[in-house]
Parts: C-alpha cells; sequence; structure tokens
C-alpha cells in the first residue's frame, strides 16, 4: 500500500540505534575475527545519491534508515561523492527515506516523491549496495490564512494534499502540513512538482470543537477549507508548484458555515430483518472520484441513522447491513446547501459477488508479483459509489463481494513489467473490453483473469534539450478517442523514465496515441479537472500498430538550478 510522506521527520521516528554509519566506502566481506574463526555474517545497505535532472552526486544528503517493528533510527550524510552506508544491520523490514533541503524527499521503494512504499526487507547477510535515489528539486508555497474579515490567523493548520488511488478509491493524502505564523502567514516548504489542494483549519481554540450535536445547535462552526476558500473539496482550486520558481503567494480564507443534520432510516428491503448496519457519508466529485474525509454512523436497530455538524458540500450515502450471510447495501447521492436534511429512505438490495483466480498464460514463470490487487471499476459514468477490490491470495484466488448492480469491468494492478493482464474469461468468453452486468444478488463464479508477458507496445527516453536525464518527470499515454478517457480504461496509463531517461509500456491496444509529459502524478489524478484534455493540447502523437512504436521525447533543462 502506498501511504503519504508528510515530512521526513514524520516518516522516520525513533531512538538512534548504534548501527556502524559511514559516510562512503564499504568494509570487505568475509572479514576473519582474532581467533581465526569467520564473524557473524552482517548485513549492508549502502548507495548513492543524486540528483534527477543531471545525476550529479548530491553531498549532505540525509538517509534516515528505520527499523519498522521497532522504530529504531539510524541516520547518515552522504560525502562528496553522493555515497552512504549503513553495516551491521540488523534483519528486518525498513524504510530508507533520503531528504536534502531544496529537493523533495524520497522513499526508496515508493513510485514518486513523498510518499511511502512497502518496507525494504533486508535479511542476515545481505549487501544492499544498490540503494540509489535520484532527488528532484522542490519549490516552497508562501501564502497567508485570513478570516472572513481579512485578518490574518495566527496558528492555523495549512496542508498540501493531493489524489491518491488507495484501498479501491481516490482519496486526498496529505503531502505536507505547517502551522502559520502570528499574522497568518505560512510557508510549505519542499514540495515535489505537482498540482496541490490547499486547505487550512483554525487553532482548536477557534473551531468550536465544543459544539454539542443537538439539532437546536445553530452557530456557525469553522470546518477544514481549501483554496481559496470553499469547505467543499469538489469545489476547490488546485494550485501548481513546478519548482525551482515557487508559485505566487496565496491567500487561504477560512470559512465558518452553519452545520447541517442528515438523519434517515435504512430499510431492510428482504424479509431478513435488520440487525444492524452502517452508513457512510462520502464527499465526492461526479459522482466517482472520491475526495475528502468520510464519516461513518452507526444503524439502529430500528433502521434509523444520524449524521450531526455536517458541513455544506456533495455526498454519497453508502448504507450497509452486517453480520449477515448475503451482504445488502445501497447507495444514494444528495447535495447539502443550508438547512437539515432529514427523512432520508435507503432501501437495502442484495450486493452482487464475482468470484475468480489469477492464472499465469503458457509456460512463462512469473515473478514474485507480491501484492496484486482486483478492481471492479464501473462502466457508467452516472454511477455513485466506491469502486469495489479486493487484494489476490497467494494461490490466486480473489473475491468480490457486496458490489452495487450496474456494469463493471474487471481490472488487476500491481503486475510488475513486462506482465500484463491479457484476458478476463467468463464462461468462456473474452470480456476484457465487455462490463459485466451485474444484478442484485447476483454471484459470478470461475472468472478467470489471464496474465501472460506482454509485447512492449511503446519504448523510447526522455531527455533534457542540453542531453540530460529527467527521472522526476512522468511520462503519459493515452488514446486520442476521449470515450476511453475514464478509469477503467486499458487505453490510458502511464510510466516514469528510470535513471538513464528509458521508459516502456506494455499491452496498449493497437491505435493512435497521445503522449505527453508531466510532474510526477498518480493515474486518478489524470481523471480529475478536465486533466486529459489538457494535456492532449501540448502532447505527442503516435502511432502504436503490430509491432509497436518508438518515440525519443525532449523537455527543456530548468532556467535555474539548486
Amino acid at each position: 500500500m502506498i501511504s503519504p510522506m508528510f515530512a521526513p521527520s514524520h516518516v522516520v521516528t525513533g531512538s538512534t540505534v548504534a548501527w556502524l554509519v559511514l559516510a562512503h566506502g564499504l568494509p570487505a566481506s568475509g572479514q576473519v575475527g582474532a581467533a581465526g574463526q569467520p564473524q557473524p555474517q552482517t548485513s549492508i545497505v549502502a548507495g548513492r545519491v543524486l540528483t534527477a535532472l543531471d545525476g550529479i552526486p548530491l553531498a549532505g544528503t540525509e538517509i534516515a534508515i528505520t527499523l519498522v517493528e521497532t522504530g529504531e533510527r539510524a541516520v547518515a550524510t552522504t560525502g562528496a561523492d553522493g555515497h552512504f552506508a549503513f553495516i551491521d544491520i540488523p534483519s528486518g523490514d525498513y524504510r530508507v527515506v533520503a531528504s536534502h533541503e531544496g529537493y523533495a524527499a524520497r522513499d526508496y521503494t515508493a513510485p514518486r516523491s513523498m510518499l511511502l512504499g512497502p518496507p525494504l526487507t533486508v535479511a542476515a547477510g545481505d549487501r544492499r549496495e544498490m540503494i540509489d535515489f535520484r532527488l528532484a528539486p522542490a519549490a516552497d508555497l508562501i501564502g497567508r490564512v485570513v478570516d472572513a474579515g481579512g485578518q490574518g490567523v495566527a496558528s492555523a493548520t495549512v496542508e498540501a494534499v493531493r489524489p491518491v488511488f488507495q484501498d479501491g478509491e481516490v482519496a486526498l493524502a496529505m503531502y505536507g502540513s505547517t502551522t502559520a505564523g502570528a499574522d497568518g502567514l505560512f510557508r510549505l516548504r519542499d514540495l515535489a512538482d505537482g498540482r496541490y489542494y490547499i486547505r487550512g483549519l483554525a487553532p482548536v481554540a477557534e473551531a468550536d470543537e465544543d459544539i454539542g450535536d443537538d439539532a437546536a445547535s445553530v452557530a456557525l462552526r469553522s470546518y477544514p477549507t481549501y483554496y481559496p476558500s470553499t469547505t467543499a473539496a469538489s469545489e476547490a482550486t488546485a494550485v501548481v508548484v513546478a519548482s525551482p520558481t515557487s508559485p505566487n503567494p496565496i491567500e487561504l480564507t477560512l470559512q465558518e458555515v452553519v452545520p447541517t443534520t442528515v438523519s434517515g432510516r435504512i430499510i431492510s428491503g428482504t424479509d431478513v430483518p435488520l440487525l444492524g448496519g452502517v452508513v457512510t457519508l462520502v464527499p465526492y466529485v461526479n459522482g466517482r472520484v472520491v475526495i475528502g474525509d468520510t464519516v461513518t454512523a452507526r444503524v439502529e436497530l430500528d433502521g434509523s441513522f444520524r449524521f450531526a455538524q455536517t458541513p455544506p458540500g456533495s455526498f454519497v450515502i453508502q448504507a450497509r447491513a452486517i453480520d449477515e450471510t448475503t451482504p445488502r447495501l445501497q447507495f444514494a447521492t444528495f447535495s447539502l446547501t443550508s438547512g437539515d436534511l432529514t427523512d432520508v429512505t435507503m432501501t437495502l438490495r442484495n450486493g452482487a459477488k464475482i468470484d475468480g483466480e489469477v492464472i499465469v498464460d503458457g509456460d512463462a514463470e512469473p515473478e514474485d508479483f507480491g501484492t496484486l490487487t482486483v478492481r471492479a471499476p464501473t462502466a457508467d459514468p452516472s454511477a455513485v459509489g466506491i469502486e469495489p477490490s479486493a487484494l489476490v491470495r497467494e494461490d490466486g484466488v480473489f473475491s468480490l463481494p457486496s458490489m452495487q448492480d450496474g456494469p463493471r469491468f474487471l481490472r488487476l494492478d500491481g503486475l510488475p513489467s513486462p506482465w500484463m493482464l491479457a484476458e478476463v474469461l467468463y464462461q468462456g468468453r473474452d470480456v476484457t473490453a465487455v462490463p459485466l452486468d451485474l444484478t442484485s444478488g447476483a454471484h459470478l463464479p470461475d472468472v478467470r483473469l489471464i496474465v501472460r508477458p506482454g509485447q512492449r507496445s511503446l519504448t523510447g527516453t526522455l531527455r533534457t534539450d542540453r542531453g540530460g536525464v529527467r527521472t522526476d518527470r512522468t511520462v503519459v499515454v493515452f488514446s486520442v478517442n476521449p470515450s476511453f478517457w475514464a478509469p477503467y480504461a486499458r487505453h490510458v496509463t502511464l510510466a516514469q523514465p528510470d535513471s538513464q531517461g528509458r521508459f516502456e509500456f506494455v499491452g496498449l491496444p493497437e491505435g493512435n496515441y497521445y503522449v505527453a509529459v508531466v510532474e510526477e502524478l498518480d493515474r486518478s489524478e489524470l481523471f480529475i479537472g478536465g486533466r486529459l484534455r489538457q494535456l492532449a493540447g501540448v502532447a505527442t502523437l503516435v502511432d502504436i500498430g503490430p509491432g509497436g512504436a518508438s518515440l525519443n521525447l525532449t523537455v527543456p533543462s530548468p532556467s535555474n538550478r539548486r
């Protein structure tokens, strides 16, 4: 699972342990003790830090290695050649994070800057000597938090968040946080290039946290406010950060609104009595992209539920019965402007279920796939609700229970290159590009996801106009046909160049495509705010035929280096 990296100091915490740290150079293996006896095997974690722009060694970079189980931590600083090394490392799972002022922090196993990836496993005797980093330049975002009267709000919390696909939904992950000064001024430091939503919250003393849940309370209350001045994340304006120049200062006006109450009743919908349930209130954009924080309420035995202190905005209500062999659920959407929303009635229906397995085609020996995730995105653009997903077991079996009815595709995430999802088979038919029509209570067994090494569809290099390499960029490939611009489509994908600027894409259907170069981003960001349409205006065209295609891309060199 990918998690946000709030800041280097929040990623690696704990006491410093007496692991031996070297700025450069490594000890020889197989050392012999004074008595001529071999010494116990020790582990080594070592590597080098270079700049993402031109591969120059980055001296003075702090490398923090943390044992996940205990929180024990050691720190090294790179020398002039960019090297670092930790020796006598106990076996275990570690986080290895590089940070340097003016650059975006990076976890070694994460796909992008400022995120946490899975832990790095170090076994006894391991010599992990190629733990190399390329740090991307970053920029600061400065601004001021004010109240409705234009006065600075001291000690307000300011956060930079971006969409990340996680646990079957798109949520806002925090990439940076700071506290405003006495005059409301703030500085978010070392943000990687990208589009951020900036949100602020008044200090606790001003946030009216002591307001009760009673319906008679009509006092104004502070809620997280998104730039420029809205409590609804779906109405926020993104701020673009592009290093090395910092964006223009912004002004974030905190809002106080009269909270509303959402209440209603859940009806069983079958002969089975309702023994309890859970109702979740989820902010959303266009019914599919979830942005903001979810709130959960209990369903009482009489079916009633209630959300108090709810801010204005657009929401999805997901109702689900619990403790049942056959799960029942329902979704509904609504918008809150002013006044309470009462008497919301939702009748539960039996959820659909898909069971199946992932199968390796032919005699190919699969690599260690790690954790694969099966998704069931909707094919209906007007549908609401959270996208179902499930982890694949070690034996390849998966189960997607409790799904809302409607047309759905099946997709598989987490396959390493060059592996690809080649076919989705159900009842002898290939339904890879055909949605499965799920009805209430339907059960689709024996669905097979066939994976095999795929043919390279597009290869190329990404260079600067001075011949340098930029590994802090993302190459986006998407069909010229807008009907394929959807989260379920195989015609939209992205990749990051390797340390030599090379990139490749596997398994793209034949056709005409746009190719664009953007900042590091999550795939979910491509479907927010018309981003693909914007990229189409600056993209390069390429025709991918039976034999694939190749393309060499050039981007401008930074006008100013740190």
